[in-house]
């Protein structure tokens, strides 16, 4: 069994070498509220990871997380999906924030439109 703990760990540490990949700076839990800050010629990012081991048709997200994500143009989130078994990682997502953010009885949830647009990452 996959503790949620580690998935999540596993999450942030794939977004970390993602990001980097792609030449940014990253700085971990940089900002309350946001996972990660990101930064490349002079613009910052707040970055929202969520580490889960299946698809669900929505994200949950904190009142903090939405706080921040909602004040900042550049935020985003980084839904990362774990094989459950092997512990590795199956599919990445990046969404700007805007996209399909609805308010629910408990809290936020983003609905997200996963396309071959928002797909960073995906197993062979």
């Amino acid at each position: 069994m996959v503790r949620n703990k580690d998935v999540e760990r596993k999450a942030i540490d794939f977004a970390k070498d993602y990001y980097r990949s792609q030449g940014y700076t990253v700085k971990e839990k940089s900002r309350i509220g946001c996972d990660l800050t990101i930064t490349k010629m002079g613009g910052e990012y707040p970055i929202e990871v969520k580490g889960r081991t299946k698809i669900w048709g929505f994200i949950n997200l904190s009142m903090k997380e939405v706080k921040v994500l909602k004040n900042n143009p550049n935020a985003r989130l980084f839904e990362v999906i774990i094989n459950k078994k092997t512990k590795g990682v199956e599919y990445a997502y990046e969404f700007c924030f805007g996209d399909f953010i609805r308010e629910r009885p408990l809290g936020y949830a983003l609905y997200p439109n996963r396309t071959s647009r928002n797909l960073v990452y995906q197993k062979s």
